[in-house]
C-alpha cells in the first residue's frame, strides 16, 4: 500500500475538532505575545529611548504597532468563535432581545 493509499484511507479531522485545536494552540500564544508587548512598551518608556536616533525610534514603534497587531490578531478567533450566531438569536424570545438591532438576527 502505498503513502497516498493510506491518506486517502485516513479520516479526515472533523471541523469542530480543528477549530478547538486552533484555539487552544492561540491561548497558548497569547501570554507571550501579551508579555512581548508589555517588554516592547516598557522599552519606549525609559531614557534610553530617549536617545536613540529617529530613524531606530521609528522602527522601535513600528515594531511595538507589530505585536499590538499580533496580540489583537490573536484574540480576534477566541473572541468571534464565544459570539452567538444568528440561529441562536432567532429561538431566543422577542422581548430578551430589546437591545439587539433587527437586522442582525
Amino acid at each position: 500500500m502505498t503513502l497516498w493509499e493510506r491518506k486517502k484511507q485516513k479520516k479526515s479531522t472533523p471541523l469542530t475538532t480543528k477549530v478547538d485545536q486552533f484555539l487552544t494552540e492561540a491561548r497558548v500564544i497569547i501570554p507571550g505575545a501579551q508579555a512581548l508587548l508589555g517588554f516592547q512598551v516598557t522599552v519606549t518608556l525609559t531614557r534610553a529611548f530617549e536617545q536613540l536616533p529617529a530613524v531606530a525610534k521609528l522602527a522601535r514603534v513600528v515594531a511595538l504597532f507589530c505585536v499590538a497587531t499580533a496580540v489583537i490578531l490573536l484574540l480576534t478567533p477566541a473572541a468571534l468563535h464565544r459570539l452567538p450566531t444568528r440561529k441562536v438569536f432567532r429561538a431566543m424570545p422577542k422581548h430578551s432581545l430589546r437591545g439587539v438591532p433587527d437586522s442582525s438576527y
